[in-house]
């Protein structure tokens, strides 16, 4: 298939093109007050039902049924900061079915071993999620302290949890340069995604 050719196809047929793989994001619940777990159960529906809604509608509505979205609901990850919730991550990534990477190449993992989805107490009270760089660049450790790295500090954005995990931001995921394109500190607002 041809750049050109590649450029046309919708990203659920892009999806599509890998086969039988499994795709979707892990999403972390990072707070467990209870008045907030009918936010989070709505929060998970939203995320499936709108991704099936918009599936059903595309021209590769097969893809819904290779769809994995990974629900990781543990009280010990209460309050839970970014770079813990990345540990974790890297753990699963490199345990979950599908994942080759050779840790010693240049090369982007594709976007379920690459990003997840972190919903902590900001989320809960207005809708929105973090959209989290699993496997951050390597820093010095004066940056780390300077910049006060220790909350994942460049390795995450904030998004509208309304409209925006879609098929075409996960497959436009699988390049990493579209990350550093919309990434916004998350202090700055909501990135447009």
């Amino acid at each position: 298939m041809s750049l050109e050719e590649w450029d046309l196809l919708s990203p659920e047929a892009r999806i599509r093109s890998e086969g039988d793989r499994k795709w979707g994001w892990v999403v972390y619940r990072s707070c467990y007050a209870k008045e907030f777990d009918p936010r989070w159960q709505e929060i998970k529906s939203h995320i499936v039902d709108e991704l099936c809604k918009d599936i059903a509608r595309s021209d590769t509505p097969s893809i819904a049924k290779t769809m994995d979205f990974v629900f990781i609901e543990d009280p010990a990850l209460e309050g839970a900061m970014v770079t813990q919730l990345q540990h974790y991550f890297q753990a699963w990534a490199r345990a979950s079915e599908g994942y080759h990477f050779d840790e010693g190449r240049d090369v982007s993992r594709d976007s379920r071993h690459e990003f997840f989805i972190m919903v902590d107490e900001q989320s809960l009270r207005n809708r929105t999620l973090g959209l989290v760089h699993g496997w951050p660049l390597e820093q010095d450790s004066e940056d780390v302290a300077e910049e006060g790295n220790q909350h994942g500090a460049g390795d995450w954005i904030r998004i509208t949890a309304d409209y925006t995990v879609t098929t075409s931001l996960y497959e436009q995921l699988n390049d990493l340069e579209y990350w550093y394109s919309i990434y916004k500190p998350p202090e700055m607002g909501l990135a447009c995604v």
